[in-house]
């Protein structure tokens, strides 16, 4: 078995990358707004089950050529 992290920063580069505001970020890994502040700040550690969203959306997106599908728009 192997662990699945990301930083703060990989998090928010993610958002940033999808042109997420905080509040859809948020609503896609079904958490308040002040959990995702949270993980971004560092002051809790990110949960698996997020980065596996996170990374499900990049698969999603590579599956489809690059472009974004779905809800992830």
């Amino acid at each position: 078995m192997f662990e699945v992290a990301m930083s703060p920063e990989q998090l928010d580069q993610w958002r940033e990358k999808h042109k997420l505001t905080q509040e859809v970020a948020a609503e896609i890994f079904d958490i308040s707004v002040r959990m995702l502040r949270y993980y971004l700040s560092g002051e809790r550690q990110i949960p698996a089950r997020v980065v596996a969203i996170a990374l499900a959306q990049d698969r999603a997106v590579a599956d489809q050529g690059g472009s974004q599908v779905g809800f992830w728009r």
